[in-house]
C-alpha cells in the first residue's frame, strides 16, 4: 500500500496525502475502494483535491476509469466519478474547497470504478499506467 504522507502546514492545517499508482488497482472485479484517511475526532475537512499526475491507460480492455471521493456512508460526498483515463489531461487538478464536519474518525476513502473490464486479477493489474494523488487537508477543531 502506497505510503500515506503527514505534515503539519504553517497555519495549524494538517495535510494527508495518498499515492494511488496504477499497481494498486488489481482487484478481481471493477470497483475498489481504498481507504485513504482516517481523520481524528473533530477534525473538519477545508480541502480535498485529486491531482491526476499521469493519465491511467490500458490497451486492453478496460475503456475509462473514474474515481470517487467520499466515506463509507457517502462515498462521492467530494467527489463524484472524476475520469481518470487517457482522455483527461494530466497533471490537472481537481479540487472542492469547504468547512465540511467531520467528525470522530471519519474514515476518508477513494472508490475507483473500470468500465470495460475488471481492473486486474486479484495481483496483478491490467492497467498500464496512471498515478493519482489524493490531498486531504483538515484542521482539528480545539
Amino acid at each position: 500500500m502506497p505510503l500515506i504522507k503527514s505534515k503539519r502546514l504553517p497555519s495549524g492545517l494538517m495535510l494527508k496525502r495518498y499515492h494511488l499508482p496504477h499497481t494498486e488497482l488489481a482487484i478481481a472485479g471493477t470497483a475498489q475502494t481504498i481507504p485513504v484517511v482516517t481523520l481524528p475526532a473533530d477534525a473538519c475537512v477545508v480541502s480535498v483535491s485529486v491531482d491526476l499526475l499521469a493519465d491511467f491507460t490500458d490497451a486492453g480492455s478496460i475503456s475509462n476509469v473514474t474515481l470517487q471521493v467520499g466515506s463509507t456512508a457517502d462515498p462521492n460526498s467530494y467527489f463524484t466519478a472524476l475520469e481518470v483515463m487517457a482522455s483527461s489531461p494530466a497533471n490537472k487538478r481537481y479540487e472542492q474547497r469547504g468547512a465540511w464536519e467531520a467528525g470522530d474518525g471519519l474514515a476518508i476513502k477513494c472508490l475507483a470504478t473500470a468500465t470495460g473490464a475488471n481492473f486486474g486479477n486479484g495481483s496483478a493489474t491490467d492497467l498500464d499506467a496512471g498515478t493519482a494523488e489524493i490531498d486531504i487537508i483538515y484542521y482539528v477543531a480545539q
